[in-house]
């Protein structure tokens, strides 16, 4: 919602040309600098209670913004929204895996999850411009959103059980007094924390957001942009080469059937270009329309709605075709169908009928639910579900990381070949940025196909395996006590 009321944002608490991103940028940081600390929070606090905590930080954040009297208060709202973000994000996948035990239940609702996204962003779009444009104003934006998540809240207090914890909370009561048995159950259901691994993160990846969202602002040669796109850049190369060797404690952040299997390393480049290109999509598919085609903001999120509902539709495909298709074949067919259908928007006239935006944008999002979600399964698959967690931290950072590099080469090549402001010039700069991101869906297309291997039965019920081995030793420790 905040995207279409930047203009009025900017001249009412007066920022200047260079601080015109920030109430975006700075949710971005947020968000980003707060995933790997929420995967460890969840450990700590249970899951129930770090989810509330997101929310109520979200209800506080926004009220911050709605009131705030200047620039700094509204970015320092925006920033602790972005934490508040980042939290719930990371609580989400726990809370579906640990309600749905049932494999076909528990991809149905990550399914869900997922499409609901776009859903969200299309009447994001609506409700942001309706109200922008209203005699409210743009801080009518903060007042809904704090008033929505003030509702989540009550509903989650309501509806989330508070059996919802970590196995290793359980573990810890049910032998708090077994003695040599209880503190060798917190040593292997709670070794020590990877301590480096989450400074390189916490420090690499809002360093790399900052530098690839500012960049197109400030110029990619401003020492601000190119000393935090430096530091992030190599902490995030370091990371998994950290965790995945050179890590001391028995479990590293990013968990090591991550990092030594290729296709787990595969499902990741899946996430980054596949998950992240929805978002890069949905910023090319958007200014296409209202930059490029000159459209309005409601008139755009009107032709883009009939897509965001055939996400939604696209829900019980993904789990059909899952019953039908290998794990190789559908993710590969979910890029080939991407790649295909960005190939309109690569072509889209200055005058075209509305069918054009339409129908072209539901074609190419049906696709992108089925791969990614079959890629996210296979994850899941093969890590124990008291990981969860912290993988759906990492799997935000993919998304985030993917995401803003995809816009930032984006916009280069957008502000590279646009001879001038004219509609058709910058028409023409997105032409590009689409064939951009067609190349990088079938780049990716042929490098699955090419470097997949079919998984072994054991690597598949590796998860489950795990899973059952701790409850054995909840059992065994019990017997002890007793």
């Amino acid at each position: 919602m905040v995207n279409l009321a930047l203009r009025d944002i900017s001249h009412a608490v007066h920022l200047t040309p260079y601080e015109s991103n920030w109430p975006l940028l700075s949710y971005s940081v947020g968000y980003a600098a707060v995933l790997f600390v929420a995967g460890a929070l969840i450990d700590k606090t249970g899951l129930r209670f770090t989810f509330l905590l997101g929310i109520a930080i979200l209800v506080g954040a926004n009220a911050l913004c709605a009131w705030a009297p200047n620039k700094d208060a509204l970015i320092v709202g925006r920033a602790i929204a972005g934490l508040g973000g980042g939290i719930n994000t990371v609580c989400l996948i726990p809370l579906i895996t640990s309600s749905l035990p049932d494999a076909k239940d528990r991809n149905r609702g990550l399914t869900l999850l997922f499409v609901s996204g776009p859903l969200g962003m299309v009447c994001g779009i609506i409700i942001g411009a309706l109200v922008t444009e209203s005699s409210v104003g743009w801080r009518g934006i903060f007042w809904i959103t704090m008033i929505l998540c003030a509702v989540l809240f009550v509903l989650a207090v309501l509806l989330v059980p508070s059996r919802a914890q970590e196995p290793v909370k359980e573990c810890r009561e049910s032998v708090e007094e077994a003695g040599e048995a209880r503190s060798q159950c917190q040593q292997s259901q709670n070794p020590p924390f990877d301590y480096i691994g989450v400074i390189l993160a916490c420090v690499g990846i809002p360093c790399l957001i900052y530098g690839l969202n500012d960049g197109p602002n400030r110029g990619w040669t401003d020492p601000a942009v190119l000393s935090t796109l430096v530091i992030g850049g190599v902490c995030i190369l370091a990371l998994p080469v950290y965790d995945g060797w050179f890590c001391l404690t028995a479990d590293p952040f990013i968990p090591r059937e991550m990092l030594h299997s290729v296709n787990m390393i595969l499902m990741t480049f899946n996430f980054l270009f596949n998950g992240g290109g929805i978002t890069a999509w949905w910023y090319l598919v958007t200014q296409t329309l209202l930059n490029g085609l000159q459209y309005s903001p409601i008139r755009s999120a009107l032709y883009l709605l009939p897509a965001a509902f055939a996400c939604l539709a696209s829900a019980p495909v993904a789990g059909f075709l899952a019953s039908k298709l290998s794990e190789r074949t559908q993710i590969t067919g979910a890029w080939v169908w991407m790649a295909a259908f960005l190939i309109p928007w690569a072509l889209i006239p200055e005058h075209v009928s509305p069918a054009w935006p339409i129908v072209f944008a539901m074609c190419y999002i049906v696709a992108n639910v089925p791969g990614i979600v079959r890629a996210q399964a296979a994850v899941l698959s093969t890590i124990p579900q008291s990981q969860h967690a912290r993988i759906g931290s990492l799997l935000a950072i993919v998304f985030q990381v993917g995401g803003s590099t995809l816009i930032a080469l984006m916009n280069v090549l957008v502000a590279a070949t646009s001879s001038n402001d004219s509609p058709a010039s910058v028409l023409h700069g997105y032409h590009n940025a689409a064939w951009l991101l067609c190349g990088v869906m079938a780049a990716s297309a042929v490098l699955f196909v090419l470097l997949y291997r079919k998984p072994r039965d054991t690597d598949v019920l590796a998860g489950s395996e795990a899973e059952r081995n701790e409850g054995e030793k909840v059992e065994e420790l019990g017997e002890v006590e007793e």
